[in-house]
């Protein structure tokens, strides 16, 4: 195949993040969300909301500001090298000083442009690191000249639901409740497989696995430059120092995660939300709500394709936060569960990659079970776990 990308190599806005991680592509700027958004209006859900100042628990505050788009999966996203989102930025934070409110996040996330590997990451608090971040510090010594920062900035989640520790389970310790003392940060890892954009789009789901931290979640001030307590990428654990004892804890798959909870926690809901459908129904409609937001903006060529690392995290009510989407995920082997994984997930993309390749196959034999020509087949009966998400050529769409 001439490209093995989707994405324009020029495109320097390319993160959307609030955790870690590898050249992000979409950035949450103004048009996208509003495509997002328009999408979800379409389905009729009534998270959506517009209005002048609208917080992402949809019921904060309306203030004489610039019209801020609230997408239900989305945190509050900011773009530092555009004006407005920064003077938008500074507003909420002193709107938030002002209401005293203990439900508003007081903790933001910054990631510098086109970094990986969770680099340049940083958890921030207060109305003086914003302003330094968005407008720099000007000072005559250029040595103590601080420029402003470019890259993208996020309310941070501060309700993640948090998974009983080793201690807890080798103890067979049931906790009482679903935020458990020194429990850990944890996310998903999923796959997008954009198999082909030309002459249509044809995207696939594949359920990945969850990432923990090695370190206990503790959102205290005094702890925010700890990056192993708030970042889950590997790249970041590995620098912990229980990292190798706990290796095989760093890495697991959702059903096992959802058997913790079950165990060790006195309620059940989050549990269920992960073993009965409801995380994968969400994750692909949010997956699907993305692709059609960025469809308009990517390049079209044969040829190309991309396997994308989508990163969500669930809350402790069981609400669904988009973090990231990677353009380059991980496919190291650090540990069995992805050992398991992974050479599967490689192997199936290309099968499907090339059989997805070419002109439009019609419909019928895409329904056709018993089509013999092997592009048939494979479409037909997906191997692994993949699922089809979205087929522009026939108006599939998840749903």
């Amino acid at each position: 195949l001439p490209d093995s990308s989707i994405f324009h190599p020029n495109n320097n806005n390319n993160n959307i993040n609030n955790n870690n991680n590898n050249n992000n592509i979409f950035s949450p700027n103004k048009s996208v969300k509003t495509a997002v958004a328009n999408r979800r209006r379409e389905r009729g859900n009534s998270d959506i909301s517009f209005t002048d100042l609208t917080y992402e628990t949809n019921s904060m505050i309306a203030a004489s500001l610039d019209e801020h788009i609230v997408v239900p999966w989305l945190p509050d996203s900011f773009m530092l090298d555009t004006p407005a989102d920064c003077k938008l930025l500074i507003q909420i934070e002193e709107q938030c000083m002002n209401t005293k409110d203990s439900n508003i996040s007081g903790l933001w996330i910054y990631k510098p442009s086109s970094c990986n590997r969770g680099r340049g990451i940083k958890v921030i608090k207060g109305l003086d690191a914003l302003n330094t971040l968005c407008y720099g510090v000007k000072t005559d010594d250029p040595d103590t000249t601080i420029p402003p920062a470019t890259g993208i900035i996020q309310r941070y989640i501060e309700n993640p639901l948090l998974i009983p520790g080793p201690s807890n389970v080798m103890n067979e310790t049931t906790l009482n409740d679903n935020s458990p003392p020194n429990g850990h940060k944890f996310d998903i890892r999923c796959y997008l497989l954009i198999a082909r954009n030309d002459p249509t789009y044809l995207a696939y789901y594949y359920p990945g696995y969850c990432r923990l931290t090695t370190v206990p979640y503790n959102s205290d001030e005094n702890c925010l430059d700890d990056a192993t307590i708030h970042l889950t990428n590997a790249s970041i654990q590995k620098q912990g120092e229980k990292y190798q004892e706990m290796k095989e804890f760093q890495i697991q798959n959702t059903n096992a995660i959802a058997d913790i909870l079950e165990k060790y926690t006195a309620t059940k809901h989050n549990a269920d939300y992960i073993r009965n459908g409801r995380l994968d129904h969400d994750i692909k409609l949010c997956l699907v709500d993305v692709l059609k937001a960025g469809i308009p903006i990517l390049s079209r060529k044969r040829g190309y394709f991309d396997l994308l690392g989508c990163d969500f995290m669930i809350t402790n009510n069981n609400e669904l936060k988009l973090l990231e989407i990677n353009s380059n995920p991980a496919m190291s082997l650090d540990n069995s569960t992805l050992a398991e994984l992974l050479p599967s997930v490689i192997e199936h993309t290309i099968d499907i990659v090339i059989a997805a390749q070419g002109p439009d196959l019609p419909p019928t034999a895409l329904k056709d079970p018993t089509a013999s020509d092997n592009r048939s087949e494979v479409l037909n009966n997906l191997p692994g776990k993949f699922q089809l998400l979205y087929n522009e050529n026939t108006k599939y769409e998840y749903s």
